[in-house]
């Protein structure tokens, strides 16, 4: 079996960890799941669609991601992970 390096942007490093609420979680979940759409987890989870597209527009703020593929995708390879701090305990 032949390994090969990762290209260097691909190289393993440590993750980069984001603060995120529990219900920001959940909607990160939802998409990386099976890709819902922001009508889907929001019936799912039992929130508006307009919460759905706020809560995602805050993690990807938060993490500088442009779009929703871009956040998933770095969160399957392991070069993102998010940390659950429940409201209030934010510093």
């Amino acid at each position: 079996m032949l390994l090969l390096p990762l290209p260097r942007d691909e190289a393993v490093t440590e993750p980069r960890v984001v603060e995120v609420s529990p219900i920001e979680r959940a909607v990160i979940g939802e998409l990386a799941a099976d890709g819902a759409t922001n009508p889907v987890i929001a019936r799912r989870l039992g929130i508006t669609h307009e919460s759905v597209r706020n809560r995602l527009k805050i993690v990807m703020r938060r993490t500088g991601h442009d779009t929703r593929t871009a956040l998933v995708v770095d969160l399957l390879r392991g070069r993102l992970k998010l940390r659950v701090v429940e409201r209030g305990r934010r510093p």
